[in-house]
């Protein structure tokens, strides 16, 4: 209820996934991923690269995704500490098929020439739904626009369920900020209920 009141009505919530927030430069064919204080890590995830490659339509774009680890028979979504042991300089072919991963989009702020960072984040969301080519391991982040805090208390519980750390609720009026969240985007974790 604060959230919604806080965010003065409608808004996004997401699924806060428990993996590596990456960012993704994509120019024809030279994919590149970035960490959160843009660390080049390509390295580290080759077969990201080919997923993106071959799920993000468009030309040129730049994009966030989170990264997990899965569980490739059943699809269950594995904790960070799975995933950081991808983060090595040696045996990388053996820790992809030891720890493959799924991408999970959550924003988009540039497409084929044209800069999304000023739009608001329904537009952003919007647009990446359109590029984004899904399937078991590439997805959108899932995400309910309400103004009911009961609602986006259910969704929460369903993210939980599904192996989330809780949600994301963000204002679908907010442009794209780098590390100054503000209250654009607040974190709804189980822990802080």
């Amino acid at each position: 209820k604060e959230i919604v009141e806080k965010l003065e009505g409608r808004c996004a919530s997401e699924y806060k996934l428990d993996g590596e927030r990456i960012q993704i430069h994509k120019s024809k064919d030279v994919i590149t991923f970035f960490s959160r204080r843009l660390e080049n890590i390509t390295a580290h995830y080759p077969d990201g690269v080919e997923l993106v490659g071959t799920h993000l339509r468009a030309r040129e774009a730049i994009a966030e995704a989170e990264c997990v680890a899965i569980n490739i028979d059943t699809g269950e979504l594995l904790p960070f500490q799975e995933l950081m042991h991808r983060r090595r300089k040696y045996g990388i072919e053996e820790a992809m098929k030891a720890y493959p991963i799924s991408l999970f989009f959550f924003d988009l702020l540039y497409v084929n020439g044209k800069d999304l960072t000023l739009k608001p984040y329904s537009v952003r969301r919007k647009k990446l739904e359109n590029i984004v080519k899904t399937d078991e391991r590439v997805r959108v982040v899932p995400n309910l626009y309400s103004d009911k805090p009961e609602e986006i208390e259910k969704f929460m519980q369903e993210a939980i369920t599904e192996g989330c750390e809780g949600l994301v609720v963000k204002d679908t009026n907010s442009t794209y900020r780098a590390g100054a969240r503000e209250f654009s985007w607040i974190k709804l974790k189980r822990e802080y209920r």
